[in-house]
């Protein structure tokens, strides 16, 4: 099976893109050539045992997906490229829909062209992240989103959900993925874009090194008083990915799946995890935040495990002990951002 991965050299795509060829199918990664992709693809290669294949780009110039859809068959298409959606001073309502809409619809357009009909694309639990409610989500739980990167999702989700309503040939996966953390073992893949660097993991990692104290918000209606996520290893995120092409390409199904564990943990709690890990009393501050935000982000799997005949297998302390050998093998790369 061939697949072109967009985003295929970002934190979740590697490791799909590793695991995939472990699978036997044919990955082609898509991604813009920085510091992050050329040390991704580096880390590839070297798990592998041979080169990746890799098209600098991205899924907004019709003439690259043209040249690339054009010249061999590909069975489907995974879009993990960032949402690029995010609202600036001056914004007009305009830019920022299309901007959303661009990229997914020059996509969509050579996709059909070229008759490659299955599409997986890379949503977030973001669409939820207004909700108050602190029960597991399930698919149909009230999408409430409090940022602008949770409105892309939402967007993107509605553009794609109709194309196996106006087209049966479609097949389209969406998957909602809840708090990406961890890394491969060997410290060769992890987080490296800044964004992901200022996740909790990550600013934990650092404390670790530096002693300065990672910011906690403890003002939220929960236990301690600290968000409390669905940590899922970005390992298990993309072993989800491969079942959903297998389910897609074996049943014919279209699916909106959650991507997560079940399974509740505070960002409190996840200081004491990482302190176990690093063999070290990790500082923290306290801070308060903006009403709105979600208290508690917790996937209900169950529609998940029944569509794609998949769990997630990897535990918090892996993920804790995974993003610590990361953090190890990259500290001066980490340490500059």
């Amino acid at each position: 099976m061939k697949v072109l991965v967009t985003g295929g050299l970002g934190f979740l795509g590697s490791h799909l893109c590793l695991l995939m060829s472990q699978k036997g199918m044919t990955p082609v990664a898509m991604d813009m050539w920085d510091e992050g992709t050329r040390h991704h693809l580096n880390g590839l290669n070297t798990l592998l045992g041979h080169p990746t294949r890799f098209v600098e780009g991205w899924s907004g110039d019709p003439e690259l997906l043209r040249r690339v859809l054009g010249a061999e068959r590909f069975d489907a298409v995974v879009h993990l490229e960032p949402g690029v959606a995010i609202a600036r001073p001056g914004d007009s309502l305009d830019t920022r829909i299309a901007q959303t809409l661009d990229p997914m619809a020059c996509l969509l357009n050579e996709m059909e062209n070229q008759g490659v009909l299955q599409l997986h694309v890379a949503s977030s639990a973001e669409v939820y992240a207004g909700s108050i409610d602190r029960r597991p989500l399930t698919e149909q739980s009230v999408r409430m989103p409090s940022s602008p990167r949770g409105v892309h999702h939402i967007i993107l989700e509605e553009l794609v959900r109709e194309l196996p309503l106006l087209d049966a040939a479609w097949r389209v996966g969406v998957y909602r993925f809840f708090s990406l953390a961890g890394g491969h073992e060997s410290g060769l893949l992890g987080p490296l874009d800044a964004r992901e660097l200022q996740q909790l993991l990550p600013q934990l990692c650092k404390t670790a090194t530096d002693g300065l104290a990672t910011s906690i918000r403890c003002d939220l209606p929960t236990e301690d008083g600290s968000g409390v996520h669905d940590f899922i290893h970005v390992e298990d995120a993309a072993a989800a990915i491969v079942a959903g092409l297998q389910t897609a390409n074996t049943y014919g199904d279209s699916f909106t799946v959650n991507v997560g564990t079940g399974m509740a943990t505070s960002e409190l709690d996840m200081v004491k995890r990482m302190g176990h890990t690093t063999l070290r009393e990790l500082a923290w501050s306290r801070r308060f935040g903006a009403p709105g935000a979600a208290p508690c982000l917790v996937a209900d799997m169950s529609y998940a495990h029944e569509v794609l005949g998949w769990r997630a297998r990897k535990s918090v302390q892996e993920i804790c002990d995974t993003t610590w050998a990361w953090f190890l093998t990259n500290q001066t790369r980490v340490q500059a951002t």
